[in-house]
């Protein structure tokens, strides 16, 4: 099946200043069902948000699939995870 969704996240910085290079992956049983990047500017003390909207996950299947997220500043990486529930 090809399940179509949105995919959000915030992050903040401090003193970093910049582009931030975001990544947005989707996996499922190991098999990449979505992938996209994307950079902005950053400058400090800001609060940001991320935003994936029509992301297709290809030759998805019900059941839990893992969302991964990296956000890199300069040179520092902060990644997270979650799952999701496609029915």
């Amino acid at each position: 099946m090809n399940a179509t969704g949105e995919i959000f996240w915030t992050f903040t910085t401090t003193t970093a200043t910049g582009t931030a290079d975001l990544k947005v992956t989707v996996t499922q049983s190991k098999k990449t069902i979505f992938t996209d990047s994307f950079t902005f500017a950053v400058t400090p003390n800001g609060t940001y948000y991320a935003y994936v909207f029509d992301a297709k996950l290809s030759c998805a299947h019900t059941g839990t699939a893992l969302v991964t997220v990296t956000t890199t500043v300069g040179a520092v990486a902060i990644t997270g995870k979650t799952t999701l529930q496609i029915q």
